[in-house]
């Protein structure tokens, strides 16, 4: 494997499995109420994300094919703290393992045709990060789409982040 086992969070198979019967162990012992009320920030971020799926997909399919500096291929990506919280909360389950680079350099989950992964499978920085040909493209087109999309952005930011705090006050 290319990238550095250490370089981010849980990409030992150990370390993973200790960090899924960590949450799954506190999300179980959550009451009612409280899981209830983490579930439904999930299903906020999810509108969100759905909101603007089809818009990314769209400046994915417009930048990506003629890009030499492709994202997936210099990037390391990982699945962070907020992100195994949200598919905890949201699906009931978290990836199976740790994102890492193939050995020739490139995210396990991208293929010719772009991401192998749903929106909601992919890690916050996937759909965060916007390069400068695709701000270009936001830029120069409908300014209601760039608006909403640049406001889901900051509300799915917000209700993570929240997720995240919630989360550490119930356990």
């Amino acid at each position: 494997m290319i990238q550095d086992v250490e370089s981010s969070p849980w990409q030992r198979p150990e370390l993973w499995a200790e960090m899924e019967m960590s949450l799954f162990t506190a999300a179980g012992a959550l009451s009612m109420e409280n899981s209830s009320l983490l579930s439904s920030l999930t299903q906020q971020i999810a509108r969100n994300y759905e909101s603007i799926d089809e818009i990314l997909t769209t400046l994915c399919r417009q930048s990506c094919p003629s890009c030499d500096d492709v994202c997936c291929r210099h990037a390391t990506v990982w699945y962070d703290f907020r992100d195994v919280l949200f598919s905890c909360f949201h699906k009931q389950t978290i990836p199976v393992r740790q994102i890492h680079k193939k050995e020739n350099g490139v995210c396990m989950h991208l293929q010719a045709d772009g991401c192998r992964l749903a929106r909601l499978e992919r890690p916050f920085i996937c759909t965060w990060y916007v390069c400068p040909l695709q701000k270009q493209l936001l830029d120069g087109g409908d300014e209601k789409v760039r608006v909403q999309c640049a406001d889901s952005l900051d509300e799915i930011k917000r209700t993570r982040k929240q997720l995240e705090e919630l989360f550490c006050s119930f356990v």
